[in-house]
C-alpha cells in the first residue's frame, strides 16, 4: 500500500514538473553537446598562445 501510494505521488509530481524536468534535461544535453567544441576551442587558443610566446621570446 505504501509503495503504491509513493509511486502514485511520484507519478503526479513527475507529471506536474515534467516541463521543468524536460528543460533541465535539455540544458544538460546541450551543455554536454558543446563540451567537445569548447575543448577544441580551448586547445586551439592554448596552441595560439604558445606560438605567440615562441614568436615573442625567440
Amino acid at each position: 500500500m505504501t509503495m503504491t501510494l509513493a509511486l502514485s505521488t511520484l507519478q503526479i509530481r513527475r507529471h506536474e514538473y515534467s516541463g521543468d524536468l524536460n528543460t533541465v534535461i535539455l540544458a544538460i544535453l546541450v551543455g554536454i553537446g558543446t563540451l567537445p567544441r569548447n575543448a577544441n576551442w580551448l586547445e586551439e587558443r592554448a596552441r595560439a598562445a604558445d606560438a605567440e610566446k615562441e614568436e615573442v621570446g625567440g
